[in-house]
């Protein structure tokens, strides 16, 4: 599900994070993963809502994984830790990045990999 974008600002950049985020939602994921920090924030300069997910396995080295998408305004009430994954699943464009794809960001269409 598109969002709706705002692509001229540098948050829809990659390896771009947010710069004085709002922090709207943040939570832990104990359904689908190994506590995933899930979190909601909106970018100062465009107001953009961001869904994002990170994931690190202590036992395994260059696991850490980042995944982030635009979310509709229209979504953001309805985000929690455990649905989080699903939802960012649906939306476009999304954005990966971390250790274990040895990136600092990339545009993605595979789903979030939760595999160490």
């Amino acid at each position: 599900m598109p969002a709706e974008v705002q692509p001229d600002c540098s948050c829809f950049e990659p390896a771009v994070r947010l710069i004085n985020p709002k922090q709207i939602y943040s939570g832990v994921d104990t359904e689908h993963s190994s506590y995933g920090e899930v979190s909601v924030e909106q970018c100062s300069g465009c107001m953009t809502f961001w869904l994002s997910f990170y994931i690190e396995y202590e036992s395994f080295s260059r696991s850490g994984r980042w995944f982030r998408a635009p979310l509709p305004a229209s979504l953001v009430a309805e985000v929690s830790a455990n649905n989080a994954i699903d939802v960012l699943n649906t939306l476009t464009p999304r954005y990966a990045g971390g250790s274990y794809y040895d990136s600092a960001g990339f545009i993605t269409e595979s789903k979030v990999n939760l595999n160490p």
